[in-house]
């Protein structure tokens, strides 16, 4: 702490470098005990952060943040929900720009959308590992929560049609796709709680899915996403915009691609999670590839490029068990069994080196 005169005061042996690492954290908790689950979850980053140190990437220096998110365990059988959000700072962009331009067009993926559930495409298995590689240049978070079936009844707000949920009267939603943008919504607006900054603006660009499948109900969502982010965010942003990739891209599969790496999370972390579940009867903190056969070899592949954080995008993954009115929320850990060295495929570094001596 300081004295009156401005001089460090009774810090300690160790008081002036914890100051210092105070002073670098990124994450910004909410501090709102009253947000229950949510709060829960922000303090859960904070405590990661505390044990890691340079856990996250601050994406608080241009004037925009994109938030890419996608859903993943909505099959039959998945015991987890999967929501994966990657925010970025789109003034950094510019060299995965660059990079995956230039796979599109050497590995004839043309038009195909990179998905989870379509890696068995002979062209979306060359690309995958590249595609990986050079998303980690991106300077930000790609977070994935992972909800069980009680967690997502005590986030999901109230039923449609009620105009007590803070957004207005809602015209005819189904009840799954509310609860599930409500979720969205909620945990979205905490992520640019903790890691933007005042006056930033933020475009929102979900998948085309159930919680925007036309122009009214995404109206509807952009209100509903309003509501959260002015609920729970602790200072004032610029410009919001929430759209769907679909509806969003210039063209060129731009928005597209971003919306994937959160796709790919969310396919991974779901069928990891519930092969966990199937094994112990719970979401596992620890996870070990290559793991258990019946694992995919695409999750293996998505699970062990999760399992690196050293580069500028960092990975995180966070599960949310509940069970009446009590719930549990904890970080997943995903350690590769074999270390990946520096020359190793999924090295960034390694591939700019390559294509800038191509240029």
């Amino acid at each position: 702490m300081w004295n009156a005169t401005g001089s460090v005061g009774e810090l300690g042996p160790f008081g002036a470098e914890r100051m210092v690492s105070e002073q670098r954290r990124v994450w910004r908790p909410l501090e709102r005990p009253e947000l229950g689950m949510i709060n829960s979850v922000s303090d859960v980053i904070r405590c990661e952060e505390w044990l890691k140190g340079d856990l996250l990437t601050s994406v608080r220096q241009g004037p925009t943040l994109l938030l890419a998110s996608d859903y993943g365990g909505e099959h039959k059988g998945a015991q987890f929900e999967t929501l994966s959000f990657l925010l970025v700072d789109l003034q950094y962009q510019w060299l995965w720009e660059e990079l995956r331009t230039k796979l599109r067009k050497r590995s004839l993926l043309q038009r195909r959308r990179m998905a989870f559930k379509s890696l068995g495409d002979a062209a979306r298995r060359r690309a995958v590992v590249p595609f990986l590689r050079y998303a980690n240049t991106l300077p930000g978070l790609l977070a994935t929560f992972a909800l069980d079936r009680g967690a997502i009844d005590m986030l999901a707000e109230l039923p449609p049609g009620s105009d007590d949920s803070g957004v207005g009267a809602l015209s005819g939603w189904r009840l799954s796709p509310f609860r599930k943008l409500s979720c969205v919504a909620q945990l979205g607006a905490t992520l640019v709680a903790g890691m933007s900054a005042p006056g930033q603006n933020l475009i929102w660009i979900s998948d085309d899915d159930d919680i925007a499948p036309n122009r009214q109900k995404l109206f509807e969502a952009t209100r509903t996403i309003g509501h959260y982010t002015s609920m729970i965010l602790p200072h004032e942003m610029g410009h919001l915009r929430f759209g769907t990739a679909g509806t969003v891209d210039p063209g060129n599969l731009q928005v597209e691609d971003l919306v994937a790496l959160a796709d790919l999370a969310a396919g991974a972390v779901s069928e990891m999670l519930t092969l966990s579940w199937r094994n112990v009867g719970t979401g596992a903190s620890k996870i070990l590839l290559p793991g258990s056969r019946s694992l995919t070899d695409k999750a293996k592949l998505i699970g062990n490029w999760l399992a690196e954080n050293e580069h500028p995008l960092r990975k995180l993954v966070i599960l949310v068990e509940g069970e009446g009115r009590m719930y549990k929320t904890k970080v997943v850990s995903i350690f590769s069994e074999d270390a990946l060295p520096c020359e190793s495929p999924f090295d960034w570094r390694r591939d700019v080196d390559e294509h800038l001596k191509e240029e």
